[in-house]
């Protein structure tokens, strides 16, 4: 069976995808801070086969990171070895698969191909998703999970067929299991089906409630686990809500050095202490950050809240390739693709509004956005935090600048009539 020529211009644009991420990778490979806590996490599941970052016995149970990014490591090193490379090219791969699924979305959503393929393109050249897929962190394997929930959920609606709700399932499992937050989304668009009218039915309600059981019970056992280790009922990680409060109580009013400092992160009492195994001693530790962010709190609500306002809008328009040392070039791109970010973000308010008020199905993703926006009114925000979402950020805004175009193209003709009457 011959494939369509759109559909083959889909699969080379997802192919110079892969290829652009994997040869970014050559020439950069990041290693973040938190790259050796997951690498040791996955070196434990492999070899000792325990959910551990401790380097040597006794192996302490992992509380801060979630399994799934680790699994994924551990996964690539079983299969094809050790090596950064190597984890950077199953990374490209997932980057590839992030620009299909992102396509067949927009399709569902909007019915047109050119539309699709426009956003996919973006998808695939989009600085900030080639160039993340070359660091060893957990993001591109969130954004290509959600993705994928969201793309099985959508068509589904569109088909009917059943692989595609069993699609979304997995989807929302893996994001649920590589970052703490994304549980959240299944519920929040349940809750929201259930609240309005105008998307309330059964063929709405039934696979959101699916959803929601399948990744519940898919969670159970890392509840259970957390609940019968640490005595503490953890959907995600614990994350350490006092060093984040800290952090988030000055973010605006220190520099990162001040900010450091304050939150305990270089004292001689606590250095490098989210690195440590002992969980005991880290949520010890973290009740001094909460002290200190209560403080803080105290002294300066009013900025505070305000500033609270500003963390998901933060988590959209800034963000940094490399956190440690940042060469000229990468500086050069980071700037390149945060103006284009910037600019881009009235359009994807727009997109927004006009996927809730155009595309039948467009309120899925405007809700999801919403949601890990909403994770980060009180903890400290970082523009990495949103690339799990990224992939709806390029989305809305190429379909506003396709609403935009449309309504340019309509008003040209009109002004020229106008002028040749006069």
């Amino acid at each position: 069976m011959e494939i369509p020529f759109l559909h083959r211009l889909a699969l080379l644009i997802t192919t110079l995808a892969i290829i652009l991420s994997a040869v970014s990778g050559i020439f950069r490979r990041v290693r973040e801070a938190d790259t050796t806590r997951y690498e040791r996490i996955a070196e434990n599941m492999l070899h000792q086969s325990v959910i551990s970052a401790c380097e040597q016995p006794p192996f302490l149970p992992e509380i801060v990171r979630m399994p799934g990014y680790p699994a994924f490591l551990a996964g690539v090193k079983a299969i094809a070895g050790e090596g950064d490379y190597k984890i950077i090219f199953a990374q490209s791969l997932l980057h590839g698969l992030t620009t299909l699924a992102l396509f067949w979305l927009a399709f569902a959503l909007f019915g047109s191909m050119r539309l699709s393929l426009f956003t996919q393109l973006a998808w695939a050249f989009y600085p900030y998703a080639f160039l993340y897929a070359t660091t060893l962190m957990s993001e591109t394997l969130s954004a290509a999970a959600l993705t994928l929930g969201l793309t099985g959920l959508v068509v589904y609606w569109r088909t009917g067929m059943r692989r595609f709700l069993m699609l979304s399932c997995v989807g929302f499992i893996a994001g649920a299991y590589t970052r703490p937050n994304l549980w959240i989304v299944p519920p929040f668009l349940f809750f929201l089906a259930l609240c309005f009218k105008s998307i309330r039915n059964q063929f709405t309600l039934r696979p959101l409630g699916v959803i929601c059981l399948v990744v519940g019970l898919s969670l159970a056992p890392w509840v259970a686990r957390n609940y019968l280790t640490f005595g503490k009922i953890l959907i995600g990680s614990e994350n350490y809500l006092g060093n984040n409060l800290c952090q988030s109580s000055v973010q605006f009013r220190f520099s990162l050095a001040e900010i450091a400092s304050y939150c305990g992160e270089t004292t001689e009492n606590s250095k490098n202490w989210l690195n440590e195994c002992d969980w005991r001693r880290n949520l010890a530790q973290d009740e001094e950050f909460k002290e200190r962010a209560f403080v803080q709190l105290r002294e300066h609500f009013v900025s505070f809240s305000l500033y609270s306002l500003l963390r998901p809008f933060r988590i959209w328009v800034s963000y940094n390739l490399d956190n440690r040392a940042p060469t000229a070039g990468v500086r050069t791109v980071e700037t390149i693709a945060g103006a284009i970010t910037l600019a881009g973000f009235p359009f994807f308010i727009c997109g927004l509004y006009l996927l809730v008020k155009r595309a039948e199905h467009g309120w899925v993703l405007a809700a999801t956005c919403v949601a890990i926006s909403a994770t980060h009114l009180v903890v400290v925000a970082m523009g990495r935090y949103s690339m799990s979402v990224r992939p709806m950020y390029v989305l809305a805004v190429v379909y506003a600048l396709f609403e935009s175009s449309k309504i340019l193209h309509r008003t040209g003709p009109e002004r020229n009539s106008r002028s040749m009457a006069t």
